[in-house]
């Protein structure tokens, strides 16, 4: 992104617009024309933040908000705030969904690794 269009975009966050990089315009212009939910072409590890992500794996391997918190140095209303943003960008409806979610990838992609 050349000065400019970093200029343009902070001032469009100041005035309260949203800020979307082209590819990702791209890409939700293509999940949203081909009616896919995010889940359906991506994965977890490349829609989450990494932080986010991190605490998707928790979850997928049974840990509390508390021990989320305590492991990853943050508040329990962090965590919350970040199992709310994984809902939203995986479009699950409810904290039962969350849970099914973060188990089904773990025992998907770490079969057999060691737990965090």
């Amino acid at each position: 992104m050349g000065s400019a269009e970093l200029l343009k975009a902070v001032h469009d966050v100041l005035e309260g617009r949203l800020v979307i990089s082209p590819e990702i315009e791209r890409q939700m212009m293509d999940a949203y024309l081909s009616g896919k939910k995010a889940t359906d072409s991506q994965t977890p590890q490349s829609i989450l933040s990494d932080r986010e992500f991190e605490v998707f794996q928790m979850i997928g391997k049974g840990r509390s908000g508390r021990d989320i918190s305590h492991a990853l140095r943050i508040s329990k209303s962090t965590v919350e705030s970040h199992r709310a943003h994984i809902k939203a960008k995986l479009g699950l409806d409810s904290p039962a969904d969350l849970v099914r979610a973060a188990v089904a990838w773990i025992l998907e992609n770490e079969a057999g690794t060691k737990d965090t």
